[in-house]
């Protein structure tokens, strides 16, 4: 965290060297009139080490002022005496706003040049006393914002906001907290008022959405600030907040510029279904059918996977799947291994025999069923089934395709080396195929078998 603390950064428009900042603190070292004399430019030049001096509280009119000699930022001289205090702070490399605070009831007719008294957004009196010429006094009730009066306090900030900018400030902070009056726009129990400005959460943050609106339409959003304090329990003029979790997560999002909107995803709809909305085109250009190589989607994108599995980058081409994969003659397997053929990983039967011309042996006949190794007397139904399934099936996986006595090629010779049992365990004599006969004929030659005894 020390590492971060020291760490560029940009709040708004501000180009920050750090991260510390100074917090506004009232120093009363203003004239009577509010303005800045050359002790305030001497006070914040001499910490413009900071990366950002957030100035003591200025009124923005003469009825926001609530303490004696306290700076203001809305005459010609107010900006005089405030360019003094910027240029110093400039000099020294640091950067300053200055903080717009109306206190409304937090006042006394004492401090104010006119000297006439408090404003609030309600006639409540606050609680407690406030400092003045003459000592501690209590603060007197005030007097009620008509609704015009509202705007043209509105109005005040923006002049103030427009007055700063021109004193050489890098920027303005509303303040919204402490109980002053953008703070007593949001309690419940100062703003009790029954038009715009009171009552819901909307009309309660009015006023300080215009605020912000209007200091920010003036100078720019990237160079205002607000500060705000929810559930602070040490408010000036017994200032209590009912709804706080409520309150200014609705006043945040209010404040938030607004996003921009996207356009909304336009539906995609086939051709010929309801709603669909056709491709216009010029009258003298036809339109023209889609082109479609595949009738689904992602039918072409399969088959061009499919082709590129089988090809290398830079290497030879590779046979596609199902094509006759040639190999070697070996001592083991003396006959191509073509008749397997791959398709997808998968491995298939070979093509049946298309005739029988010698059955086998009437003897047991130990097959794999369903459920395991099983073992078929001769003359029984199920010696003729299992007699049929032998002579279909072909296990090249654990035979060589020599060892094959259904091969569709040619008649197949037992080595003098192998004796007959070896050659076809559990089959009886090697089965030789002949060419052109006809299923009859099989069905035929394993009937006989069924019928031996």
């Amino acid at each position: 965290m020390l590492d971060s603390l020291w760490t560029p950064t940009v709040a708004g428009k501000i180009s920050l060297p750090h991260r510390l900042a100074m917090a506004p603190l009232t120093r009363s070292r203003a004239t009577p009139d509010g303005v800045p004399t050359e002790l305030n430019a001497e006070y914040y030049a001499q910490r413009a080490s900071h990366a950002l001096i957030i100035t003591e509280g200025t009124q923005p009119s003469a009825d926001g002022q609530g303490y004696p000699v306290t700076p203001g930022i809305y005459t010609d001289e107010h900006i005089a005496g405030w360019r003094k205090v910027t240029d110093a702070v400039h000099k020294a490399d640091g950067r300053i706003v200055i903080q717009l605070m109306h206190v409304g009831r937090i006042s006394h007719p004492e401090n104010t040049p006119h000297h006439r008294q408090p404003v609030a957004p309600s006639a409540i009196k606050p609680a407690g006393q406030t400092f003045t010429g003459s000592g501690m006094q209590e603060m007197p009730e005030p007097r009620a914002l008509s609704t015009e009066e509202v705007a043209a306090t509105v109005d005040d900030f923006r002049r103030a906001a427009a007055a700063a900018i021109a004193a050489g400030a890098d920027g303005v902070e509303i303040h919204g907290a402490n109980g002053y009056l953008v703070h007593q726009f949001l309690a419940t129990n100062t703003n009790q008022r029954t038009d715009q400005y009171g009552g819901s959460l909307d009309n309660r943050i009015r006023f300080a959405v215009e605020v912000a609106t209007a200091v920010a339409d003036e100078i720019g959003a990237d160079r205002t600030g607000i500060r705000l304090s929810p559930g602070n329990p040490f408010q000036l003029g017994d200032l209590t907040e009912d709804d706080p979790h409520e309150l200014y997560p609705h006043l945040v999002r209010a404040l938030a510029p607004p996003r921009p909107r996207l356009p909304a995803p336009r539906p995609r709809r086939r051709r010929g279904t309801p709603g669909h909305t056709a491709r216009a085109v010029a009258p003298h250009a036809a339109p023209q059918p889609r082109r479609h190589r595949h009738r689904h989607p992602r039918q072409g994108h399969r088959q061009r996977h499919r082709r590129r599995r089988h090809r290398g980058l830079n290497g030879p081409r590779q046979p596609r799947p199902g094509r006759a994969r040639t190999c070697r003659r070996t001592p083991e397997h003396p006959r191509p291994r073509h008749l397997l053929r791959r398709w997808r990983g998968r491995l298939h039967r070979l093509p049946r025999p298309r005739s029988l011309t010698q059955a086998p042996a009437p003897e047991a006949i130990s097959f794999l069923g369903r459920f395991g190794v099983r073992t078929a007397q001769p003359g029984s139904g199920e010696h003729a089934l299992a007699t049929r399934a032998v002579c279909r099936r072909v296990t090249t996986r654990s035979r060589p395709a020599a060892l094959n006595p259904h091969s569709p090629h040619r008649t197949w010779t037992r080595p003098p080396s192998m004796t007959e049992d070896e050659a076809t365990p559990g089959m009886g004599t090697p089965i030789e195929p002949t060419r052109g006969s006809s299923p009859k004929r099989e069905k035929d030659a394993i009937g006989e078998v069924s019928d031996s005894p």
